[in-house]
């Protein structure tokens, strides 16, 4: 092919169109780190400069719309991802009382300026304030990069957005409708049906069927990821046989498996690598591509348009998140992550501003303004989330969870070393992971089974982008080896790879466990037995025994099944006396976490063994509190016995504590 033909403007040669945008995205990634301007900003303005209405190097022919709608749904399908269904069900007040401010105040303001200030008649002054009633979370990413994506005033936000979009959308379904003669009572019932049957399906259905195959396909990454990607986008096409946008079908997906896909994990860091590195990246060239600043010029009543929408969309969200965060009693910086994340207006606007200019409802005045007031909301939006990003990360104090961690095995050929990899990190996301081989013999370096478990575990490593250091033991002996490291390494937690039974239950193996839960950093100790994913438990059953234990006590290993319950998005339920359950239910209600959970009482060893019988697909934590340097786990060998079969069936994690914390 001759020169002149490939580099002929603009492109039409895959390969340089595929060129192009990769170089887009590497320049703009370099740029945002030394100038510090979040890259959504950079992206959107690169598309504007190498558009139709730019230099002209790239139109938006089906290559670019294919790669567009990609990144789209992979998008908001990642921000589902994020949602804990869970914290989603305890915000679901919170976030209808939002939604309903952040789609009304837009509507109404929108809705009088479309009519007074415009023109308009009543069917397009109705779509033309949709146009900025809903919102796309497009500063999520922010958020995600700095760590503080799980606050409640996020999962707030964007379970608004399910309600400002469906609502935006049936507004664009019926004006549309009305203005072609289609509407009816048939319509109606058609579009209710849908929507029901869809719901049903993402919300109720897909979780149980779709659980069953995430076990099943726990040791094949390749597939699991196959899998995951053929739900994003055949939700999307799904949500679009029943008349809903696909960007919301690919968000309730997210949300409906987000149980499934632990946090760290190599399946979510595949993920996300997928989405953000082009595709992602791609949806936010071709919306710069829409920008046409000349048109401005040309067209002074397409400036003016564009003023009105995007003060429309700063006053309306401003005034959305300030009432919402002072009647739920939140900070400033809550407010602001509020703000920014319901400013950005791009998929359903875009949507529905396109298909109005294509039937007539919508001039050029309005279409150049929604693209203008789309960058401009993109651009503030991603200033004040950073922002309030910011001020969430100074509000919170430094959590004993972030100190270095460790992970010791103590078997020679450890089966089960990556689960216990995969449970340590995602207790513990922010924190330095060792891992700390001892073995009952003198092992070295270059030896088997040394060299196997290091394989291992550089290749989770690299599988999930988590810094995970592996140690040479400094003495062969465990006990030394142990204690040497907690003189050197302040720990919170240490985790045990092998399976505790009545065999493990020896003087020596007390004598050491005694001596790690009263060491200088007095560390916690967890023994888990999986034999599945731990991301793909329904259910997290924290079993206590013991009757006397005050708020205090249960403060910091409370802390501990609050994240466990958080990383696994399963519902939690404790069971325990009836005192202790009383001071779990005052630790948890003082707690601004506010996590909820099903209280039941034990009274008896036959009330526990029916508890565990009866729940399916769960993970039981068994709590010990150690006290007063007494021989430890005097109950342990006897708990473990008396709970027999049913106990030995399922996956469990013994955890033990002392009083004495850091």
């Amino acid at each position: 092919m001759h020169f002149s033909k490939v580099f002929h403007l603009p492109l039409t040669d895959p390969l340089l169109i595929f060129l192009l945008l990769l170089g887009s995205a590497f320049f703009v990634q370099i740029v945002s780190r030394k100038t510090k301007i979040p890259d959504i900003i950079g992206l959107i303005l690169i598309g504007m400069v190498i558009g139709p209405s730019g230099l002209s190097i790239l139109q938006r022919n089906e290559i670019l719309k294919l790669f567009s709608t990609v990144g789209l749904l992979l998008l908001l399908f990642l921000a589902g991802l994020e949602i804990d269904e869970n914290t989603l069900k305890k915000n679901q007040q919170k976030s209808f009382i939002f939604g309903v401010f952040t789609f009304s105040f837009p509507l109404l303001l929108g809705f009088l300026g479309g009519y007074f200030l415009f023109r308009f008649n009543f069917l397009t002054s109705l779509l033309f304030a949709s146009l900025f009633a809903s919102h796309t979370p497009l500063t999520f990413s922010l958020l995600q990069k700095k760590k503080v994506s799980h606050d409640e005033s996020v999962s707030t936000t964007i379970g608004g957005t399910v309600l400002t979009d469906i609502a935006a959308l049936l507004i664009l379904a019926i004006t549309v409708a009305i203005y072609r003669g289609e509407f009816g009572a048939g319509l109606v019932l058609q579009m209710s049906l849908s929507f029901a049957l869809f719901f049903l399906l993402t919300i109720f259905l897909l979780p149980a069927w779709v659980g069953i195959l995430y076990r099943k396909l726990e040791k094949r990454d390749d597939l699991l990821f196959l899998f995951t990607l053929i739900l994003v986008f055949g939700f999307g096409v799904l949500a679009e046989i029943a008349g809903i946008e696909p960007l919301v079908g690919a968000f309730l997906a997210g949300i409906g498996i987000s149980r499934y896909i632990a946090q760290v994990s190599p399946l979510a860091n595949r993920l996300h690598f997928f989405g953000n590195v082009l595709f992602i990246p791609a949806f936010l060239i071709a919306d710069g591509m829409l920008i046409d600043p000349l048109s401005f010029f040309s067209d002074p009543r397409s400036l003016g348009m564009a003023l009105f929408m995007t003060f429309c969309v700063i006053i309306s969200k401003w005034l959305a998140a300030f009432l919402s965060s002072r009647l739920f009693g939140w900070k400033k910086a809550q407010q602001l992550v509020m703000f920014g994340l319901s400013i950005p207006q791009t998929a359903v606007t875009l949507a529905a501003v396109v298909v109005g200019y294509e039937i007539g409802m919508f001039d050029n005045a309005v279409l150049n303004g929604s693209i203008v007031m789309i960058l401009l909301s993109v651009i503030i939006g991603s200033i004040i989330t950073e922002k309030g990003a910011d001020g969430l990360l100074s509000d919170s104090a430094p959590v004993s969870l972030s100190s270095p961690l460790v992970l010791i095995s103590l078997l020679e050929s450890p089966k089960n070393i990556q689960r216990t990899l995969e449970l340590a990190v995602n207790l513990h996301e922010t924190a330095s992971v060792f891992v700390l081989p001892l073995f009952p013999r003198e092992t070295t370096k270059d030896e088997s089974p040394f060299s196997t478990l290091r394989e291992e575990v550089a290749t989770y490593a690299l599988a999930t982008g988590k810094p995970v250091e592996i140690l040479l033991p400094s003495s062969p002996n465990i006990k030394k080896g142990i204690l040497s490291f907690l003189t050197t390494h302040p720990t919170t937690d240490i985790f045990l790879s092998f399976s505790p039974t009545s065999s493990m239950i020896t003087p020596k193996t007390l004598y050491l466990m005694k001596k790690i839960l009263f060491s200088p950093s007095s560390p916690s100790i967890f023994i888990p037995h999986l034999t599945q994913s731990f991301s793909t438990f329904e259910e997290v059953v924290l079993l206590v025994f013991d009757n006397d234990l005050s708020p205090a006590d249960l403060k910091s290993p409370l802390e501990r099944v609050s994240h466990l319950t958080k990383a696994t998005r399963a519902s939690l339920v404790i069971a325990a006396p009836p005192k202790t359950l009383s001071s779990i239910q005052k630790t948890f209600s003082s707690s601004p976490s506010g996590i909820f959970f099903t209280p039941k009482e034990t009274s008896d060893p036959h009330a526990l063994k029916e508890i565990i019988s009866s729940s399916s697909n769960a993970l039981f934590v068994i709590f010990s509190l150690v006290k007063n340097r007494q021989v430890p786990f005097s109950n342990f060998a006897t708990v473990f016995s008396s709970l027999g079969p049913p106990l030995k069936q399922k996956d469990y994690l013994f955890f033990f504590s002392t009083k004495k914390k850091i």
